[in-house]
């Protein structure tokens, strides 16, 4: 940002940097821009938008959303003047459909039915990421959809049961290919059951795993 003015620019350049091809993937992190989201007004195309750590209220995201309706990629983490209940609503009633990845870390007052209602609403989101949303604690619609998910973020989620999580029977998080988990409550013999409830498994983060034995893992 702020290479090149874009009101210096000739003709054939405004034109060019208009074109729907470049107005896909947006990402818009911590710009010095003052509300750089002004820009998508015409821009219906965007499917992969960024706009962690901006200061952005729950009406312009819903605004915004309704002119999103190809979106599939979504980052709002660190956006700390958004409330979880408005964002719900903004994702509900706009790209439900396309959305297929959603980032909303730090987000301190999610609560475990407001991401209930992102799960059933949103049928086609497989990577969730809840870093630090530490009022988490319940699994359930995680379990109740397993097979759905390549990638889900939970380290900082200190309250999250990640022991029901892996230890139940029935369960198999079949595409699953990233993880990460808060490891303050994890034992050894729980992570040792990764290889059978996540067979996909490529990547896993497991922090603030202090108390956790070396050996036993």
């Amino acid at each position: 940002w702020g290479y090149l003015p874009y009101g210096s620019l000739c003709r054939s350049c405004r034109s060019a940097v208009q074109l729907p091809c470049l107005w896909r993937h947006l990402d818009f992190t911590d710009a010095p821009l003052e509300e750089p989201w002004r820009l998508l007004s015409a821009h219906p195309e965007v499917i992969q938008l960024v706009l962690r750590g901006l200061s952005i209220e729950d009406s312009t995201l819903q605004e915004l959303l309704l002119r999103l309706p190809q979106l599939q990629v979504l980052d709002v983490g660190r956006c700390g003047e958004l409330t979880p209940n408005a964002v719900v609503l903004a994702l509900r009633g706009a790209c439900a459909r396309s959305l297929q990845a959603l980032s909303l870390d730090g987000m301190a007052a999610l609560e475990d039915c407001q991401v209930q209602n992102l799960c059933e609403s949103c049928l086609n989101l497989n990577h969730l990421d809840l870093r630090f949303c530490e009022r988490l604690a319940d699994v359930s619609c995680f379990l109740n959809s397993a097979e759905r998910w390549q990638s889900l973020q939970f380290d900082g989620c200190f309250r999250l049961d990640a022991t029901r999580l892996l230890e139940c029977d029935v369960v198999v998080f079949s595409s699953l290919e990233e993880l990460s988990l808060d490891g303050e409550m994890l034992e050894a013999p729980v992570l040792a059951l990764l290889p059978k409830r996540c067979p996909r498994l490529h990547s896993l983060l497991v922090s603030f795993a202090a108390e956790l034995d070396g050996e036993a893992l």
